[in-house]
């Protein structure tokens, strides 16, 4: 078994998402080079990827690495495994001249979990639900249901996540699998356009979940 086939067995004996999500996060991000591992008794039992991103940071943009899919064997937690990996994750990335590092923890009480590995809440978020009902289109713009996160959507997204003072930026392939993540879930994206087919106002999804975070 290789590495990326123990990694994502451990994966979905930690995790509960779609083997579709899974099947395409294990093709479209993981690779052997940023996955940090725990091995014992011959097999992984914690594993976690670093995945770059970079940041707009004071009118600058910096280097980051993002923890994803960190987990441990449930045989094996409470034994330091994950606090030991973290450590190492961090050495790598101090070493590779990345100085930053986030995560989204999965459940409330993680949050006092990786404080005791340094890490501190800092980015906010505000959910907003708009009736679709009411966006009545004018003279100057229509609201459309898209159906493709094509290139031009996607580069609208990224220069206005570019305007932001501290903000995390988004490949193409993290743009596509969250909206690939949408269809699964029944979530309708909209596309406001302004003046006809050129110049996007906004998009947001799920009467309206936004697709713009």
């Amino acid at each position: 078994m290789t590495t990326k086939d123990e990694v994502k067995a451990l994966w979905k004996l930690c995790f509960t998402d779609s083997d579709e999500f899974t099947d395409l996060y294990f093709d479209l991000r993981y690779k052997d080079d940023i996955n940090m591992a725990v091995r014992e008794e011959g097999k992984i039992i914690s594993a976690l990827q670093m995945i770059s991103y970079p940041m707009t940071f004071c009118g600058e943009t910096i280097a980051t690495s993002y923890v994803s899919g960190a987990c441990t064997h449930p045989d094996y937690r409470s034994h330091g495994a994950m606090r030991r990996l973290l450590r190492l994750t961090h050495r790598r990335m101090y070493d590779d001249g990345i100085l930053l590092s986030t995560l989204i923890p999965a459940e409330k009480w993680l949050f006092g979990y990786y404080a005791k590995s340094g890490y501190t809440p800092r980015f906010g978020y505000v959910m907003e639900r708009v009736n679709v009902e009411k966006l009545i289109p004018s003279g100057s713009y229509r609201v459309e249901e898209e159906d493709e996160a094509s290139a031009e959507l996607y580069q609208y997204f990224d220069n206005r996540m570019r305007e932001r003072a501290c903000c995390m930026l988004h490949s193409y392939e993290d743009f596509w699998l969250s909206w690939r993540t949408y269809d699964w879930e029944g979530v309708k994206v909209l596309v406001a356009r302004r003046g006809g087919s050129d110049g996007r106002d906004g998009f947001c999804g799920n009467g309206c979940r936004k697709l713009i975070y």
